[in-house]
């Protein structure tokens, strides 16, 4: 399917589109930074009023983000985001209604210590997370940065060989765009049999996060396993997100919506494009969703 901007279509076909949708969507799926939360990091009013409607219509609401569990249970808990959904770029599939691991993906200890090693020869921004928290050796640039979207405080210090040797899910290297690229493209070229999903800030479009994963990782698999969960098939499923690590489930949802703030390459791999998160994006993406009779 060709990529449709929804904010250019007639008044007709986007009637005639909110029709099939209206009829065949079960289950979304929202990336978090930049698709649920604005440049701001704030949660806009029109995205929680927009959510709660499609709940009352019996659809089905998860997350499919790069954070943690931990780093997403606020918005979970705010929203009633409670289905099943994907955690750590794919590492973790959970279930917040039950509170019960689905599956997981921990990084090899081999793995870790090479990234760790290469990331201190780099100089680069470095967050190891484990299932309760996450980790930086010291204060960068980017720390204050980072916080102020995870409303979480990284834990500092020395990683130790007792956090090493923890189940490590996701690794995450934050760097500039502009001036740190090719320190990133180092750590892929070393290590090319990891995951590795890219997204940017809303408001910083020239800083990458970069989330490293276990092979096992698979968001392929991991979007299989959890239709199989929810008794869906593709063609039932929405997915709303913004970033390179969202383009998995962009592609595999029957109908796959990219915001506006997403890059080219991530709109690419979207059914259709909404606005910019900071001009309610989210809600006029949903908005297609109404009573199959209306």
């Amino acid at each position: 399917m060709a990529l449709t901007d929804l904010t250019q279509m007639s008044a007709s076909s986007r009637e005639a589109l909110s029709r099939e949708i209206s009829g065949r969507v079960k289950l979304v799926y929202f990336d978090i930074d930049g698709t649920l939360l604005d440049s701001n990091a704030s949660l806009p009013g029109s995205a929680i009023n927009a959510i709660k409607r499609i709940q009352s219509l019996g659809v089905k609401t998860a997350v499919a983000s790069g954070r943690p569990v931990f780093a997403a249970q606020p918005l979970i808990d705010q929203l009633g985001l409670s289905d099943a959904g994907l955690f750590c770029t794919g590492a973790m599939l959970f279930d917040p209604a039950q509170n019960r691991l689905l599956s997981c993906a921990a990084l090899a200890r081999e793995d870790v210590l090479q990234v760790v090693e290469l990331a201190r020869q780099l100089s680069m921004h470095c967050e190891l997370y484990t299932s309760n928290d996450y980790y930086i050796e010291h204060a960068t640039d980017y720390t204050a940065f980072h916080t102020h979207y995870l409303k979480r405080e990284p834990l500092i210090g020395s990683f130790t060989t007792e956090l090493l040797s923890s189940d490590i899910f996701k690794i995450q290297l934050v760097v500039n765009e502009n001036t740190e690229l090719e320190k990133l493209l180092t750590v892929q070229e070393t290590l090319p049999h990891l995951g590795f999903a890219t997204g940017h800030g809303a408001d910083r479009p020239d800083i990458i996060f970069s989330s490293l994963t276990s092979p096992d990782a698979d968001k392929h698999r991991a979007f299989q396993s959890l239709a199989e969960h929810h008794g869906v098939n593709a063609e039932n499923i929405m997915s709303l997100g913004d970033a390179g690590s969202d383009k998995v489930f962009l592609q595999l949802a029957g109908y796959g919506i990219a915001m506006g703030n997403a890059k080219a390459d991530v709109q690419a791999c979207a059914d259709f494009v909404t606005h910019h998160v900071d001009n309610h994006g989210l809600a006029y993406a949903l908005d297609l969703i109404q009573a199959p009779d209306h």
